[in-house]
């Protein structure tokens, strides 16, 4: 989704006539364009743009000042507020990770061509602020939803894997993770019969990356967002590449930005929220231009 085709049902027509992958209802996968149809019946039996209903029936209600959607992405009215998004390069021949340099995200994506699949332009505390309010385990989402819809938002749909998870305040426990509508449920038993112990969900763009992390029985969330994504390489490989002008810049990146953890959002959120100090909480505590942590209790 690089390309605005003028309305959301135009860029629902890009694969409106795409043959399935399976029968609807026997399977399940992660689809954005599923999301960007979602968008466009909300706009056809509303008869509102996306912009208007989502200002009228969600940001309004929740006292969201500064959450909007922007179709345009800034091309008609420019927003001071919202941040650039980078590449910061660092020397991973050196001991303290030194800086080299700071680069510019010159393919990033089209937010507002991504209607209902992203494009909502929010701040780290109304976003919590729509978490705290819409995965409430005593009111149940209201007066935003119904009891049903969070129970439908939040039931266990695929089964993404099982293991063990050890957190960094010595707890441990055999976890159960599936995705559900929207995002994924981290559970301490198959099915999750109780429900989910954590709800998740981590996105992003090319060098936008977030983490949104929720105890759904302590009501405790961590936030970790930011707009830049880290790249460990050393000088001569970092001039080789700059020099050569060879290769599409996006996968320059991503090979030097796969080998270090910094690039992993929820390995943050789950380390601020059990409050361990580790050699990385050190590094985002270094670099506070990086990453922009929000810790919010219930």
């Amino acid at each position: 989704f690089f390309i605005n085709m003028g309305s959301i049902g135009r860029t629902v027509g890009t694969f409106l006539t795409q043959p399935l992958m399976f029968a609807p209802g026997s399977a399940y996968h992660y689809s954005n364009p599923n999301f960007i149809l979602l968008a466009y019946f909300v706009e056809k039996y509303s008869g509102m743009t996306f912009r208007e209903y989502l200002s009228e029936n969600i940001f309004s209600r929740m006292g969201l000042e500064n959450t909007y959607f922007d179709f345009f992405n800034q091309a008609l009215s420019l927003d001071p507020k919202r941040v650039g998004q980078y590449v910061r390069y660092y020397d991973n021949t050196t001991e303290n990770l030194e800086p080299m340099a700071v680069g510019a995200d010159v393919l990033q994506l089209d937010i507002g061509v991504a209607s209902g699949t992203g494009g909502i332009i929010s701040t780290a505390k109304e976003y919590a602020t729509f978490w705290y309010v819409l995965f409430d385990k005593t009111t149940k989402g209201s007066p935003l939803i119904s009891q049903s819809s969070q129970e439908a938002i939040l039931a266990p749909w695929n089964l993404a894997g099982a293991g063990h998870i050890n957190l960094p305040n010595g707890e441990s426990y055999d976890t159960w993770t599936y995705y559900t509508q929207g995002t994924v449920v981290i559970c301490l038993a198959e099915g999750c019969p109780g429900g989910p112990k954590w709800i998740m969900y981590t996105g992003g763009t090319i060098t936008v990356r977030t983490a949104n992390l929720l105890d759904y029985e302590n009501f405790m969330m961590t936030q970790v967002w930011t707009s830049s994504i880290v790249a460990m390489t050393d000088h001569e490989t970092f001039q080789h590449a700059f020099d050569s002008q060879i290769g599409n810049p996006n996968n320059v990146v991503n090979e030097w930005a796969q080998a270090t953890q910094f690039n992993n959002p929820m390995y943050f959120a789950f380390m601020k929220m059990y409050e361990n100090k580790t050699d990385a909480e050190a590094f985002w505590q270094k670099d506070e231009q990086h990453y922009s942590g929000v810790i919010t209790r219930g």
